[in-house]
C-alpha cells in the first residue's frame, strides 16, 4: 500500500474499503459489507450505511430494517 514494511491481509479489500470510505462509507461499515460478498443481502438497522451503499452500488444489497 505504499508503506514499507507494512503488510496488509485482503489488500485489494482494503483499498476497495477504502474507496468505499471516499464516497461516503464508515470504513469499518465498508469492511463488512465488502466481506459479505456471496451473501443474498446485508441487512443493517444503520440508516446512514443503507442510504450511502445503495448510492455507491455496493454488493450485496443492503436491506434496511
Amino acid at each position: 500500500m505504499g508503506i514499507r514494511h507494512l503488510h496488509v491481509e485482503q489488500e485489494e479489500l482494503v483499498r476497495q474499503a477504502l474507496d468505499a470510505h471516499r464516497g461516503g462509507l464508515d470504513f469499518a461499515d465498508a469492511l463488512h459489507l465488502l466481506r459479505s460478498e456471496g451473501c443474498g443481502r446485508f441487512v443493517t438497522f444503520d440508516r446512514s450505511l443503507a442510504a450511502n451503499a445503495t448510492a455507491l452500488v455496493m454488493r450485496p444489497p443492503v436491506e434496511l430494517l
